[in-house]
C-alpha cells in the first residue's frame, strides 16, 4: 500500500475519533440521536439535531453566565455591609452624643435589617426570624408616618411549634411593604397590618391583611392571572405591587411545588388579604412534641 493511501486511512481514523469525540459531548448536552428523520430526508435530520445542539449549547452557556453573575453579586455584597454597617453606627454614635434617641434607634434597626437581608447566607429562616425583620421594617414606617399605621401580630408568639417552622428568607417583609406602600399609604387617616398564622399536621399558612385602599377588581383580575402564569406584572407603571408578589409566589413555587404559594383577594376601598401558604418544616435538630415531619417536607426540606 502506498504512502498516500495510508496517509488517508490515518486521517480517516482521526476524523472518526474527532466525530466521536464530537458527538459524545453533544449527548453529554441532551441531544436526542433518535429524533425520528423529518421525511426520510437526512439533511433535515442533520439540521434538526444541530439546532438542538445549538440551543442547549447556549443554554448551558447562559447558565455558566448566571452562575459566574451570583458569584461576582455574592462577593459584592460581602464587601457594602461593612461600610453600610460601619456608615450606621457612626450615625447612631452621634445621635446618641447629640441626645437624639429616635435617630439612634432608627439606625440601630437598619443595621439590623440590612444584616438580616444581606449577611446571612441561608436561605430558609424561622418564623421568628422573619417576624422580628418585619417588626424592624414597620418600627421604620412607624417613624416615617408618626404612627399613623399598626402591627398586629394575631397568633401566640410563645408557640415554638410555630415560632421554629421554616419559610423562604425575606418573604414577609415585601408582603407587608406592599399592604403599607400600596393600601395604607393611600388611605387618609390611619391604618392597620394584621398577620394570623395557622398550622396544620402538614402546612403553615400565613395570611397578612390590611384596611387600605385595595383594588380595582380589573387591576386584581390581572395581578391573578399574572400569579396564576407565573409572570411578572408590573401594572400601569405607577402600580408596580405585582412584581414583590409575582417573585415570592415564584420561589415559594420552585422550592416546594405549584400546590404552594400565594393567594390574595381585594375589595376596592376595603383593603387587601394575602395568604402565603408552604410545608410546615423545621430544622433538623427541632421537632416539637408530637408532630411527626411529612414524606413532603422531608423531600423538601433543603431548597435548591
Amino acid at each position: 500500500m502506498s504512502r498516500r493511501r495510508i496517509d488517508q486511512w490515518i486521517q480517516r481514523i482521526r476524523n472518526y475519533r474527532r466525530e466521536r469525540q464530537f458527538i459524545a459531548s453533544l449527548k453529554r448536552l441532551g441531544v436526542d440521536f433518535t429524533c425520528p428523520k423529518p421525511d426520510g430526508r437526512p439533511e433535515a435530520w442533520v439540521k434538526t439535531v444541530l439546532e438542538q445542539a445549538a440551543w442547549l449549547s447556549d443554554s448551558e452557556y447562559s447558565s455558566r453566565l448566571l452562575k459566574t453573575q451570583a458569584q461576582i453579586n455574592a462577593l459584592y455584597s460581602q464587601i457594602n455591609p461593612h461600610f453600610l454597617y460601619n456608615t450606621l453606627e457612626l450615625i447612631r454614635s452621634q445621635a446618641l452624643d447629640r441626645g437624639v434617641g429616635e435617630i439612634a434607634e432608627m439606625a440601630e434597626i437598619l443595621a439590623n435589617m440590612f444584616r438580616y437581608n444581606i449577611s446571612h447566607p441561608k436561605k430558609l429562616a424561622t418564623l421568628s426570624q422573619e417576624m422580628e425583620n418585619v417588626k424592624n421594617y414597620f418600627l421604620i414606617q412607624q417613624y416615617r408616618f408618626q404612627d399613623r399605621f399598626t402591627l398586629e401580630e394575631l397568633f401566640d408568639q410563645e408557640d415554638e411549634a410555630l415560632m421554629n417552622c421554616l419559610i423562604p428568607r425575606l418573604s414577609l417583609q415585601p408582603i407587608v411593604e406592599n399592604a403599607v406602600y400600596h393600601g395604607l399609604e393611600q388611605k387618609p387617616g390611619k391604618g392597620t397590618v394584621q398577620i394570623r398564622i395557622f398550622l396544620t399536621d402538614e402546612r403553615m399558612v400565613i395570611r397578612i391583611a390590611d384596611d387600605g385602599v385595595g383594588m380595582s377588581p380589573d387591576t386584581a383580575g390581572r395581578l391573578r392571572a399574572a400569579l396564576r402564569q407565573g409572570v411578572p406584572y408590573a401594572g400601569d407603571g405607577q402600580d408596580r405591587r405585582g412584581i414583590a408578589i409575582g417573585n415570592i409566589n415564584q420561589r415559594l413555587k420552585l422550592y416546594y411545588g405549584e400546590e404552594y404559594g400565594l393567594s390574595f383577594s381585594s375589595v376596592e376601598k376595603s383593603g387587601t388579604i394575602v395568604e402565603m401558604t408552604v410545608p410546615r418544616q423545621y430544622e433538623a435538630d427541632y421537632f416539637p412534641a408530637g408532630y411527626l415531619p411529612s414524606k413532603q417536607a422531608k423531600q423538601n426540606s433543603s431548597p435548591p
